[in-house]
């Protein structure tokens, strides 16, 4: 009976090696160590395309997003994206002008974090890693910091379409503190 518990005591601490040494680790990169992807394909056209014609009509953005604009952002690789010269002006615009809506018709910013799903899921987490908020624990992502992103990233303010929403969401904020 001895010999049985010490036989598999052996063959319990061989298994566990054995199955230590077989883990695989997929290191996650960031958006900037990705430079390896091969693209061959530019939707900068078609980015600037569905950024401009983004326009809100309710507080969630995936509710608010065109049928084309979600099949587009789930079919294309991300990583190929992010390669594209108006990446961070699609990712942007798109945030800002709902941040805008947010404020005009509720008074308020909300939690891009509770509206992570469908196709929105890739703009917000793509936001999330432009402004540095990955792997970072916060709470909520408020629809209000894309201001605080703007206005610490002053290259993106130089672009004029960004520049005039940031200046309206500035005067609702404005309004809103007036109780207006």
């Amino acid at each position: 009976m001895r010999y049985i518990i010490i036989l598999f005591s052996f063959i319990t601490i061989c298994s566990c090696h054995y199955a230590s040494e077989n883990k695989v680790i997929i290191k996650d990169n960031s958006v900037y160590e990705n430079q390896f992807i091969y693209c061959d394909q530019n939707y900068d056209s078609i980015l600037f395309k569905y950024a401009t014609e983004f326009n809100p009509i309710t507080i969630d953005l995936n509710s608010s997003l065109s049928p084309d604009l979600k099949s587009f952002l789930l079919s294309v690789d991300t990583n190929c994206l992010r390669k594209q010269a108006e990446y961070r002006f699609f990712i942007i615009l798109i945030l800002e002008k709902l941040a805008l809506y947010h404020l005009k018709c509720c008074n308020q910013n909300y939690d891009l974090y509770q509206m992570r799903e469908g196709a929105a899921s890739v703009i917000i987490n793509e936001f999330s890693k432009l402004a540095g908020y990955e792997g970072k624990r916060i709470e909520m992502l408020n629809s209000g910091l894309i201001t605080d992103y703007l206005e610490s990233n002053r290259m993106l303010l130089s672009n004029p379409t960004i520049a005039n929403i940031m200046d309206t969401i500035k005067s609702e904020e404005k309004r809103i503190e007036k109780g207006l």
